[in-house]
This record gives structure tokens, C-alpha cells and sequence, in this order.
């Protein structure tokens, strides 16, 4: 019996990495509206009751495919990459929804979209892998991108900021178990712990910092739950689709939508440099798409 032709699987990798870029997208769409209604809460809910909104409703909504597949999703192969992974995730949102109070709606989504820069750097160190150069030269576009975007001034910089930032370092340490994971472990599982585990750590400390709700703070916090539900489910298919040098760079998609959503919100007029920068992510992404594309097609032939 002959082998199938070399086109067919190149045609089946293509097919999985155009599903990651979907995704991915989504994701940061998801990502975008999730923030902006924690950022819309502000100070009439504490960041430990945005926290438990996000991973709570998502673990709530999660749970009638636990139930319809307890076997594979209860039964755990790699229980410290999960405690790892839940962990970093936990901390990294903290970091950002406590920034939202503080910084606007766009630094934030940019110090926090830092996490393909670092994402190399955690592959290294925890898998020993190399990022081609161009497809650095695709980040690096990108985030020339963001900075014209929100043509950062000297406040972009206070230690405020730096928590946001860290959250991105955070995120891509994550985002690289996640990949790992995605291998071996059902998707459906990698959500549900990570939405349990979450919920658990941001519900220790709920009974100390409670607010009194009205109805339209409660159902800010559902959709703060709603959409961090669809973008840790798009996130995480769109990872087990394609690498994530390849598909994290889209998340600079968020800056996009996020200066859209303060234009719309408040008033924020976009000038010339914020037009270019939205070329430019647009841009790195797509260099990025390319390069690492070619790349990956390039290992399977050797």
C-alpha cells in the first residue's frame, strides 16, 4: 500500500492551524469584552469578587459536560501540571483585574498582551525549544504596533503598571503548560480544574472582601464570567490546534479592540499613530502567521 501524497499532509496541518487562528481571535475577542466589563465595575465589586465571577460562572458552565463525561474529565494523568498551570493562570488574572482599577482600559490590555514576548524565553527555559528569527521579527512588529497604539507617557510606567505587566510573564508561563498539556490531556479537563481550582483560591478570601451588589453590578459580574468562559475555552482549543508561537501573537488583537471599546465608551479619539499601530498588529500577526507556517511545514519534510 503506497503512502499518501505529501500534499495531503501538509493540506490536514493547514486545516489544524486556520482552526487555531479562529479561535485564537475569538479568544481575544472574548478576552476584550471580559475586561471591559471588569473595567466598567471598577470599585463597586472587589477584585476578589470579579475573580470568583470569572471562574465560577465559567466552572458553572462547564459542569452538564462533566456530568454527561465524568470518567475522562474527573480522572487526572498529570495533577502538577494542572495545580501549575491553574496556579499562574490564578495569579496573572489577579495582577490584570487588579490593574484595571488603576490604568485604562488599553495599557492594561497591553502590558498584559506581553506574553508572546516572554513566551520564547519560557520555552527555553522549560522545553528547550527555539523561536525562528523571523517570526520574532513578526512579535517584534506587533508590539511596535501597540506602543503607537497607546503612544505610552511616562504614567504607562508606574508600579501599577509593572503589576499588569506582570501578569503577561505570568500568562505566558501558563499559556506554555497549557500547550503541554493540550498533548496528552482532554480540553474539557484542562478547563474544569482550572475553573475549580481558581474558583476555590478566589473564594478563600470572598467572606473579607464582599460588597453589597445591586442587579446591574451582578450581571456585570455574570458577563465578566460569560465571556472569561468563552476565551478560556477558545484559548485553550486554539492551543491544542496550532503552537503557540504561532497563534499567541493574534492576541494583539486586543489592544485593537480595546481602543475601539474606549473610543466608543469614552470618548477617546484615535489618532494617526493608533491607526498605524493597528496596521502594524494587524501586520505582526500576520508575518508571524506566515513565517511560522512555512516553518512548521518545513520540520515535517526533514
Amino acid at each position: 500500500m503506497r503512502p499518501p501524497p505529501k500534499h495531503h499532509t501538509t493540506s490536514q496541518h493547514e486545516q489544524h492551524t486556520l482552526l487555531g487562528i479562529t479561535f485564537t481571535i475569538l479568544a481575544a475577542i472574548s478576552f476584550t469584552f471580559m475586561s471591559l466589563l471588569g473595567k466598567i465595575i471598577g470599585e463597586r465589586a472587589s477584585t476578589d469578587m470579579i475573580l470568583f465571577a470569572r471562574f465560577f460562572i465559567s466552572l458553572i458552565l462547564i459542569l452538564p459536560w462533566v456530568v454527561k463525561k465524568p470518567q475522562q474529565i474527573i480522572h487526572i494523568t498529570h495533577p502538577s501540571k494542572i495545580i501549575f498551570r491553574s496556579l499562574f493562570t490564578f495569579f496573572a488574572f489577579v495582577c490584570f483585574f487588579y490593574s484595571l482599577q488603576f490604568i485604562s482600559l488599553a495599557d492594561a490590555l497591553l502590558l498584559n498582551n506581553t506574553f508572546p514576548l516572554f513566551i520564547p524565553l519560557v520555552t527555553w527555559c522549560l522545553l528547550k525549544a527555539k523561536t525562528p528569527h523571523k517570526v520574532w521579527m513578526g512579535i517584534i512588529v506587533g508590539f511596535i504596533g501597540i506602543a503607537l497604539v497607546l503612544n505610552p507617557d511616562p504614567k504607562l510606567f508606574q508600579p501599577i503598571s509593572l503589576i499588569a505587566l506582570f501578569s503577561g510573564i505570568l500568562a505566558a508561563i501558563a499559556i506554555v503548560v497549557i500547550r503541554s498539556l493540550t498533548k496528552t490531556t482532554p480540553t474539557l479537563q484542562i478547563l474544569f480544574y482550572n475553573f475549580l481550582i481558581c474558583s476555590i483560591l478566589s473564594g478563600i478570601a470572598l467572606p473579607f472582601r464582599w460588597k453589597s451588589l445591586n442587579i446591574n453590578t451582578l450581571l456585570l459580574l455574570f458577563g465578566v464570567g460569560l465571556f472569561g468562559a468563552s476565551y478560556q475555552f477558545f484559548s485553550t482549543l486554539s492551543f491544542a490546534k496550532a503552537p503557540v508561537r504561532l497563534t499567541s501573537p493574534l492576541m494583539f488583537l486586543c489592544i485593537v479592540f480595546g481602543v475601539i471599546a474606549d473610543f466608543i465608551i469614552w470618548k477617546h479619539n484615535p489618532t494617526l499613530l493608533t491607526l498605524i499601530g493597528m496596521l502594524c498588529v494587524v501586520l505582526g500577526g500576520i508575518i508571524t502567521i506566515y513565517f511560522g507556517q512555512k516553518e512548521l511545514i518545513s520540520n515535517r519534510k526533514q
